[in-house]
């Protein structure tokens, strides 16, 4: 029967009687829409639904005047599942935009991507040189798309059965149950006559099937170059970047709008912090809360004794930095080196009043000949613009020397 009688016909019989399942007309477009049959059904569905509704909302895709493609577009636009379970899709713009969003703040140059034109074979990859003042580090990304529950990424995930420690070590949360789905960090591998260079990489599965890699260095490897004694971010903060990668990109293989909107970074290392309540454990000493950043330490030194707290803060200024200011450290001014220690390192001590009532300041401060400056400051208040709640601070200037004098801060950053 000619196209004509068909639309007639459908007319006569829409006039009657009429429903239709929008949603279905549209997947049935998108299925089906490149044989002429299933235009010419489409066609007769949409003038039928004009006739009756007055609708239009439709009419361009069940005639088959928008393309197969730009529906599927709008389809990914509205957060709807592209045919192709294997579809994934980024530019390079958004792979550094993915990187550089979820990094701990920091000064973040030469950012490199590459994009994979559609082809979910290829990964999406991202670098940039991340500098935190101790030193400028190589941080990549890639992020491919890989068969679920296939077989051969789970075993990349997981961490190997053999390891030779210390050169390389790896855990896996998820690795007793033997599914892949938790991330794995490699730290500890030492490239081969890379002059010291260390490469710390974490790689984890997401649920929708990305393999995603997060290598970090402490240098620069294509220049050789060691810049620092460890990668920029601690093992905890590795494993936190994978789990905030994951999501980057969604089920349907695009990449999240909020990672191009916002900034989802992960928290600063609480490293220095660690560091000092472990130091503070030998003066007798606890602590009742704690906080800082990638370069400072502070803690609540409690006396059980006296029933009181105290603030004690460490802070690491590397070479180069601007001096500390009055607010991060009350009446901060040039330490008068009055000692010069074995190996090079100056030591100056002073005690002056702090800034609450009756409150006193005692203070270490060292500089090693890397040019790594350790300030160590313990007060008699709870805080150091608030009244004293004791004589003199909980530690004295000699346990205050072995904090600040201890080598692990060299070796942390």
């Amino acid at each position: 029967m000619p196209f004509e009688d068909d639309l007639e016909n459908a007319f006569h019989r829409t006039g009657e009687s009429f429903t239709v399942d929008h949603r279905a007309v549209v997947e049935g477009a998108l299925r089906r829409g490149r044989t002429r049959l299933l235009r010419r059904r489409a066609a007769v569905g949409a003038v039928a639904m004009i006739a009756v509704t007055g609708s239009t909302l439709y009419g361009g895709w069940a005639l088959g005047l928008t393309s197969t493609r730009e529906v599927a577009a709008h389809e990914r636009s509205s957060d709807q599942k592209p045919s192709d379970p294997m579809h994934f899709e980024v530019s390079a713009d958004q792979m550094v935009q993915i990187l550089s969003r979820t990094l701990p703040k920091g000064h973040m140059t030469e950012k490199r991507g590459t994009g994979n034109s559609g082809d979910p074979s290829r990964p999406g990859k991202a670098s940039l040189v991340y500098d935190d003042g101790f030193g400028k580090a190589l941080v990549e990304l890639s992020i491919k798309r890989v068969a679920p529950k296939g077989q051969a990424y789970k075993e990349i995930v997981l961490c190997p059965e053999v390891v030779t420690p210390p050169d390389v070590s790896c855990t896996s949360p998820m690795a007793s149950d033997r599914t892949g789905t938790g991330p794995s960090v490699f730290k500890g591998f030492t490239e081969k006559g890379g002059k010291g260079l260390v490469k710390w990489r974490a790689v984890t599965r997401s649920r929708e099937g990305f393999l995603i890699e997060t290598t970090i260095y402490n240098g620069l490897p294509e220049q050789g170059t060691k810049t620092r004694n460890n990668p920029p971010f601690t093992y905890d903060q590795l494993q936190q970047l994978a789990a905030m990668l994951n999501p980057a990109i969604n089920e349907y293989g695009i990449p999240n709008p909020r990672f191009q909107t916002g900034e989802w970074r992960a928290r600063e290392s609480q490293a220095v912090t660690t560091r000092l309540q472990q130091l503070l454990s030998h003066t007798g000493l606890s602590t009742k809360s704690w906080g800082g950043d990638s370069r400072t330490g502070y803690v609540m030194a409690n006396d059980v004794k006296n029933k009181t707290e105290s603030f004690l803060q460490v802070i690491l200024t590397p070479k180069g930095s601007v001096s500390l200011t009055a607010k991060e450290s009350p009446g901060d001014k040039a330490p008068r080196w009055s000692e010069t220690l074995p190996g090079g390192a100056k030591l100056a001590t002073s005690v002056r009043p702090g800034e609450g009532k009756d409150a006193t300041e005692w203070r270490v401060d060292v500089l090693h000949p890397n040019g790594l400056r350790v300030t160590v400051t313990s007060y008699n208040a709870k805080f150091p613009d608030q009244q004293a709640n004791r004589t003199t601070p909980p530690a004295t200037l000699e346990e205050l020397k072995v904090i600040a004098l201890d080598a692990s801060w060299l070796t942390m950053k």
